[in-house]
């Protein structure tokens, strides 16, 4: 039975990203005699906190160290040859320059990984590996497992690092590769695994596991709020679509709304302008920022909220939505990616993927027009389904649970 774990990430515990990790790293820590983290991308600033045995190894090389010479030598590599076959013959994808360069930066990076864990990992036998992310760094474990088959390997996958579609490119290196060489490929929605096992085509389907997400139970205020009241929650970048929450409530002009929006990002002040620009003065709205997880939380312990709004183009499954519904707050969301799986009639409305200002007003509209006793079983609905579903320890027990094992 493993005794250490190496759990890799993008940036956590430094930064404000991956705020999910922050509860089911105390999971982990319960499990395991030690944890190190390693994030793969550069690192600034100070960690949060962390329990007790729980280590940081920062890296910070330089991701960007990615010149032609060195991509040139990838060229010549059997795996880089076998996956451009996989994106003409298998995916049937022309294999444009910037597919060829993903998959040449990819192997790269992944090759960076290995070597590191060749060259530091100690006590191999007694440690698990665990890619938070299906990205390169899954990559990597891939092709450090290929050299050291009792090594145990793990990767999550959610939304950007799961589906094609996701990508600018329509494509994501390495899929094979990450599922014939990994102990496990968790999934984070049963839709997610589905489109595993059907659209990476990969021969090895047997190692596919669904391992949902959750949070911790909270204290869901039980009352709807006087003022009809939004909440959002995203980063502020494209893919959010945070405009059409924008564009929708500027269509009411009379029913008095409030919208408050956590989260920001490099459209933060284009979107700020655009509020500025069309919401009439029935709509008062307000940006938060970015904010620490618990503070979040804390916000919404003290503050009602009549419905919570995700109109992203793509998704794994939200966090941001699991905790609304902690809170026993009914969701409005587009019906994309493992979304559909925690968003039903029951608990708010799911909302068409091509979503128009005049859909999401009328889906607003059904919400502000529910009785107190229609709007509080939305709300119950919403806190059961978190409970059977996506509670935190319920889920994460069972999933480091099987980090130990395999």
């Amino acid at each position: 039975m493993a005794k250490k774990l190496l759990l890799i990430t993008a940036k956590f515990p430094f930064g404000s990203g991956e705020t999910f990790l922050e509860t089911e790293v105390h999971y982990l820590a319960d499990a395991f005699e030690r944890v190190q983290i390693v994030p793969i991308e550069r690192v600034t600033g100070e960690p949060r906190m962390l329990p007790s045995n729980v280590s940081i190894i920062v890296l910070n090389s330089d991701s960007q160290n990615t010149s032609k010479l060195i991509l040139l030598t990838s060229v010549f590599n059997r795996d880089f040859f076998r996956e451009l076959l996989r994106i003409l013959f298998v995916y049937r994808l022309v294999p444009s320059p910037q597919r060829i360069k993903t998959a040449l930066v990819s192997l790269f990076r992944g090759k960076q990984l290995s070597n590191w864990l060749e060259h530091k990992l100690k006590e191999r036998s007694e440690t698990v590996l665990y890619s938070y992310w299906c990205n390169d760094a899954a990559i990597g474990l891939s092709l450090y497992k290929r050299k050291n088959s009792s090594m145990r390997t793990v990767t999550r996958a959610h939304g950007w690092d799961l589906y094609f579609e996701a990508s600018s490119i329509h494509y994501l290196p390495y899929r094979n590769m990450i599922t014939d060489q990994l102990d496990l490929v968790c999934p984070v929605s049963e839709v997610g695994v589905r489109y595993v096992g059907e659209k990476w085509k990969c021969k090895n389907k047997v190692n596919i596991q669904l391992a949902r997400l959750g949070v911790e139970a909270q204290n869901p205020p039980t009352t709807q709020p006087e003022l009809f009241t939004v909440v959002s929650c995203s980063n502020l970048i494209p893919l959010k679509r945070v405009h059409l929450i924008i564009e929708a409530l500027s269509l009411f002009t009379e029913v008095p709304i409030r919208w408050i929006h956590f989260g920001d990002g490099p459209l933060s002040k284009e979107l700020c302008d655009l509020a500025e620009r069309i919401l009439p003065p029935n709509i008062s709205w307000k940006f938060m920022g970015r904010i620490p997880n618990q503070d979040l939380l804390q916000w919404y312990r003290g503050n009602p909220v009549s419905v919570f709004i995700n109109v992203s183009e793509t998704e794994g499954i939200p966090v941001s939505i699991m905790e609304a519904m902690s809170l026993g707050i009914p969701v409005l969301a587009t019906a994309v990616g493992g979304t559909p799986e925690i968003v039903s009639e029951e608990v708010g409305s799911l909302l068409p993927k091509e979503l128009l200002p005049e859909d999401l007003k009328k889906a607003l509209e059904k919400m502000i027009m529910l009785s107190a006793n229609e709007w509080q079983q939305l709300a119950q609905q919403a806190f059961t389904n978190w409970q059977e579903n996506y509670n935190a320890e319920k889920n994460y027990r069972s999933f480091v649970a099987w980090l130990r094992e395999i």
